[in-house]
């Protein structure tokens, strides 16, 4: 997991935590992937094959067999752009958490980095559905103070739990230090 020479730390600040996506996102991204891609290409094959069928160019059992065979290659270019699409995009997951703030880097074509101060986290809460629960998949959300109602959402990054308490500890210690009182 690179640091690149463009994320500065500021004055005082270190590194507790450097983490990133775990493989099950990955798996889950491209499950979620595979059934979207089956149900539009599925879609997308069934209206050709009621105009054929109906002006009866074709038989219905001939149409069966080619509905299918244009299914599964359909199917395939489209899961092996969509597998290399989320690879790439896993592998440029990121989070920092460091003693004044989260840094979050993400982007494949162009890349963001985030920062949220520690004091700026009003709450944490760790989101899964169903398929998530599945797959292994946990979703932080914080609630940024001041971002107008925004939730930032931190999606499957490994020790989703150690790191909601790692993230409360840090802000409980801060604003004990600062004594701050919210």
């Amino acid at each position: 997991m690179p640091i690149s020479a463009h994320m500065n730390l500021l004055e005082g600040e270190e590194i507790i935590l450097r983490t990133e996506a775990e493989k099950n996102l990955l798996y889950y991204r491209l499950f979620h992937e595979f059934i979207a891609g089956l149900i539009f290409v599925g879609i997308f094959l069934i209206v050709p094959s009621f105009v054929l069928v109906s002006s009866e160019i074709v038989s219905i059992g001939t149409m069966v067999v080619y509905y299918f065979l244009a299914l599964a290659i359909l199917l395939l270019v489209y899961m092996a752009i969509k597998t290399i699409y989320q690879t790439l995009r896993y592998n440029k997951l990121y989070l920092w958490i460091t003693n004044k703030r989260l840094i979050i880097r993400r982007g494949l074509i162009g890349e963001s980095q985030k920062s949220i101060l520690l004091e700026r986290i009003g709450e944490i809460t760790i989101k899964q559905t169903f398929l998530q629960r599945l797959f292994g998949v946990r979703i932080l959300l914080l609630e940024v103070i001041g971002a107008g109602g925004r939730n930032e959402v931190l999606p499957g990054f490994k020790n989703a739990v150690n790191c909601k308490q790692m993230i409360l500890d840090l802000i409980s210690k801060k604003r004990k230090a600062e004594k701050l009182t919210f």
